[in-house]
């Protein structure tokens, strides 16, 4: 491949990058965004409280640290939180035996919550399944490769929140490091 081509090739795959970028930022994200609000409101919770148990769906039981971390809240924040849904019967904690000061949470069975993500699921298998006919996605072939394209986007989305929290990260220590008094030199 020569010069001509790699530029033409990169030319092509900037514009796919752009093009599906501007898909998944301005379409998908905030219809998920409004999904996961209306479940949220249908169960009197916060979107935060939603995505909490969400991780702890689909991860299993996590510690406090691995939580906060997934869900960008600070520790005060999520104790707050989860000590709410304790109470309200979403899950459980139970110290770590590995860390003094650190719970390990484990998602319990709750009839409405559990109701509203079968309801939920139910509504999107269905719209998924319309456009599935829509697209002609009869043929295994053309549905593996479909799929394919989905994985690569939703690695691509994990690859991008990996560098959005390391940049907050960031952010947040030179932050501190800006609020604490210089060294006192003798």
């Amino acid at each position: 491949m020569d010069g001509r081509e790699r530029g033409e090739l990169e030319r092509v795959r900037r514009a796919a990058g752009d093009e599906l970028a501007a898909l998944v930022l301005d379409d998908v994200v905030p219809l998920v965004n409004r999904l996961r609000l209306l479940a949220a409101g249908r169960l009197g919770l916060t979107v935060h409280e939603l995505a909490c148990l969400e991780y702890l769906r689909v991860a299993g039981p996590l510690t406090t640290d691995l939580l906060a971390d997934r869900t960008g809240l600070t520790r005060g924040a999520l104790s707050k939180l989860l000590r709410r849904l304790e109470r309200e019967g979403h899950l459980e904690r139970a110290p770590d035996p590995h860390h003094l000061q650190r719970f390990v949470v484990t998602l319990v069975p709750h009839q409405q919550r559990d109701d509203e993500d079968d309801r939920l699921r139910f509504l999107v298998r269905r719209a998924m399944k319309s456009a599935a006919g829509h697209a002609r996605l009869e043929r295994r072939s053309a549905l593996a490769d479909t799929v394919g394209l989905v994985r690569i986007l939703v690695d691509a989305l994990h690859e991008a929140t990996l560098g959005a929290r390391m940049s907050l990260r960031a952010r947040r220590l030179h932050a501190q490091r800006l609020r604490q008094p210089p060294p006192v030199l003798d």
